[in-house]
């Protein structure tokens, strides 16, 4: 991207869309069914990383603590993991989760992944988990994240996959019977900016990332409780759902729930809403 007001523009929203204070108090709300449902996202990501003991990993885009704290266990009080965030609030309850873990070898970092305030190879590993979709100027933070790698270190985004699966397609677009669905402006931050395939791959290549691989995976998910606070749970941590909601009519919006609890009820188990997800993962290393 080489338009600066364009630029600008994006990266304003992103912050606005997450320093939002329903956005911190959702997260609160939420945080250990949060964390249970990304489980099976947050293992991919630690097992495509090939952490050990001792590595000083990059968390970039770690909202209230996923994967960091799981990484910061995985990598044992030998190695360290920084989490990076624009959002001083998520990061204070990422912090708070660390010190009831007992972790020590977990800090907080409020930055912003195009202008990452640290030295040139300062990090073994570079993780981020459904981040890299809303970052504005995309070729420069995976610029920034080779920079601070080491020579061979790794880096692994995993992103959103396509429209066309059951949390999206079949749940969330359902509401688009009711309200028109959104219409991106080119190059601008969206969930499905990489759910073409090969998009991540070419964005990391050239970057400068060698040894670049993708991969679509359909993964488990559980949330504990009904169909209808798996709806609660969402439309209280996905701001542009909120914003829907609020411009369709009650009648609109009864209709809509009533179809919604119908989509998720095949996912309702008695005791958990069970919906896959479909995502990419994408890594590559640092050359030597």
């Amino acid at each position: 991207m080489t338009d600066t007001g364009k630029f600008e523009r994006f990266r304003r929203a992103v912050e606005e869309e997450w320093r939002d204070p329903r956005v911190t108090a959702a997260y609160r709300k939420w945080d250990r069914h949060e964390s249970e449902w990304g489980r099976a996202a947050r293992d991919l990501i630690i097992d495509r990383a090939g952490l050990a003991p001792g590595h000083q990993v990059l968390d970039i885009g770690s909202a209230h603590g996923e994967p960091g704290i799981a990484i910061a266990e995985a990598i044992g009080p030998s190695g360290q993991v920084t989490l990076l965030d624009i959002a001083h609030d998520l990061l204070e309850i990422a912090a708070e989760r660390a010190r009831r873990g007992g972790l020590s070898n977990l800090t907080t970092r409020l930055a912003d992944a195009h202008a990452l305030p640290f030295a040139d190879a300062s990090f073994d590993r570079v993780t981020s988990r459904l981040a890299a979709m809303y970052f504005a100027d995309v070729g420069l933070a995976f610029r920034e994240a080779l920079r601070v790698l080491r020579p061979g270190g790794r880096a692994v985004y995993l992103v959103w996959g396509p429209f066309a699966q059951p949390m999206f397609a079949d749940i969330v677009g359902l509401l688009f019977k009711h309200v028109a669905p959104p219409e991106d402006e080119p190059g601008a931050p969206s969930p499905f900016r990489f759910s073409e395939r090969g998009t991540l791959q070419r964005a990391l290549e050239e970057a400068g990332f060698a040894n670049v691989s993708e991969e679509g995976a359909r993964l488990p998910t559980a949330f504990e409780g009904t169909p209808a606070r798996w709806w609660e749970w969402l439309v209280d941590t996905a701001a542009p759902i909120q914003t829907w909601m609020a411009s369709i009519t009650d009648a609109q919006r009864r209709e809509a729930l009533t179809e919604i609890d119908a989509a998720l009820r095949p996912y309702f188990d008695g005791r958990s809403v069970n919906v896959p997800i479909d995502v990419i993962i994408g890594s590559g290393t640092k050359p030597l």
